[in-house]
């Protein structure tokens, strides 16, 4: 069987002029730490010891190299979101046509009817792990095909990018490693074995983690990033009052497709085992969305959601199941819809009421900062330091680097405060962006002592009406 006919490839290339026009000529958010990290990466600085970042970051190390080409800016930073997506499409695709053959578009039109709508403004750490984890159900689709070894060490080699992309999905490993015992029951194969297979699994989850350890320890930063991605997680953050969003509703949602796929997933001639592990991994994927429940951080499960919805729409058509089962499908759909009403009435809403032009670039900086970027340049040199408690924008529009490793005014982030103030006040920047109205929104930011030491020994330069206000130190 050919993999792509004619029809395939107008197909696809359909999907991906939906996702081109969608993605170019709606509303685009550029999320400011993606432009920003990076950036100060390819002024080398290095993540957890120069800047704090509490994620995994090979997501920063491609959009490092890919800023190198593109320049660091908001349409460099969209032009990397719509290659992941058409890369993820591309996958969604292929997966449908080796698993469900004649119904394959199935998934893929699932796929791009409801990714704008659900998710019109991800980050490309979600959208890596989506590819990640549809490449690894493929994966482990072909090794329960053909029983080759090598298809578990590739499973582990995906399995460990998705974990240096986000911490949370190392859980997918546990789903694996739950199928494969499954697997060897049904096979009543020997424990020998079964360790075997683990150990070529894990060897493979270990070579990109490996990777990272050599990096942090060659600049001297492994202990940083011990500390920013693991126990600081595990401690600090993991108590942080933090924002809440509304992505249990797609989480239910996605259950909601789950429940009768486990009942007609053999039905379409998907393997027990392969059809297992897809429930797992999509469960196993929930915990992305702690501890914020951010709606975007579901798009990890999203792809796979799409083959699970493209079986059961399979199933519907070719006929083959009772009535109780057709309204159970029908229901489970009726119930994604409802638990996705909010997201699906803010698109429509946003098209209806919006203008569908190219470069509709949502930013949460413009004139304003723009403004405080020049004063910037103007008052310093390149080589001096400074910190902005306004917008981080600000680092990359005036061309200065930040004065120390703080550059979030979070205050779960500055604790301990005399140890963090003490890194301030001993080296103070010269200048120093700060917006008034942090308190408020940061409860307990007040009593951080650099604030008054900032009051105590800066002058202001400029007071905006928007509440931010730039320093200068006074002593220099």
């Amino acid at each position: 069987m050919r993999l792509f006919s004619f029809k395939d490839l107008l197909v696809l290339f359909l999907g991906i002029i939906a996702i081109t026009l969608q993605l170019f000529f709606l509303p685009f958010h550029v999320w400011d730490a993606g432009v920003a990290r990076p950036w100060y990466m390819m002024h080398d600085l290095i993540p957890y010891k120069d800047f704090v970042w509490i994620r995994m970051p090979f997501d920063l190390f491609l959009l490092e190299t890919w800023y190198k080409i593109f320049g660091a800016n908001g349409f460099a930073y969209q032009l990397f979101i719509y290659a992941l997506l058409v890369i993820l499409s591309i996958a969604v695709f292929v997966c449908g046509r080796l698993v469900l053959k004649k119904f394959y578009f199935l998934p893929f039109l699932f796929f791009n009817i409801f990714l704008f709508p659900l998710f019109q403004n991800t980050e490309e750490g979600e959208i890596l792990v989506g590819i990640f984890n549809i490449l690894l159900f493929l994966t482990v689709f072909f090794y329960f095909k053909k029983r080759n070894i090598w298809y578990l060490f590739i499973a582990g080699l995906i399995s460990g990018l998705s974990f240096i992309t986000k911490q949370n999905s190392v859980l997918v490993a546990g789903a694996l490693t739950v199928t494969l015992l499954l697997d060897f029951y049904l096979q009543r194969a020997k424990f020998i074995l079964l360790i075997n297979r683990l150990g070529v699994y894990f060897s493979g989850i270990i070579i990109p983690i490996l990777g990272i350890i050599l990096y942090f320890s060659f600049h001297k930063s492994l202990e940083d990033f011990f500390y920013y991605t693991l126990f600081f997680i595990l401690g600090t953050y993991s108590k942080a009052q933090v924002n809440q969003g509304n992505g249990l509703l797609i989480v239910f949602s996605f259950l909601s497709l789950l429940i009768p796929f486990v009942f007609v997933v053999k039905k379409v001639g998907v393997r027990l085992q392969s059809g297992l592990f897809l429930i797992l991994q999509i469960v196993a994927l929930f915990p992305s969305l702690l501890p914020s429940f951010l709606s975007y951080r579901a798009f990890t499960a999203f792809p796979l959601i799409s083959i699970v919805a493209g079986v059961l729409l399979t199933t519907l058509i070719r006929n083959k199941i009772g009535k109780v089962s057709k309204v159970a499908i029908v229901l489970a759909f009726v119930s994604f819809l409802f638990f996705n009403y909010t997201f699906i009435d803010s698109y429509i809403s946003s098209i209806a009421n919006g203008e569908i032009k190219y470069g509709q670039y949502i930013t949460s900086y413009g004139k304003k900062e723009l403004e405080i970027a020049e004063l910037i340049r103007k008052n310093s040199s390149k080589d001096e330091k400074i910190i902005s408690y306004g917008n981080e924008m600000i680092y990359v529009l005036s061309d200065r680097l930040p004065a120390n490793k703080y550059v979030d005014p979070f205050p779960y982030l500055l604790h301990p405060y005399e140890e963090t103030s003490k890194v301030f006040i001993d080296n103070p920047p010269k200048l120093v962006v700060y917006d008034e109205s942090l308190p408020r929104d940061h409860i307990g930011l007040d009593k951080w002592p650099f604030i008054d030491f900032l009051h105590k020994n800066y002058d202001i330069l400029q007071r905006f009406d928007s509440g931010f206000v730039l320093y200068k130190y006074k002593k220099l």
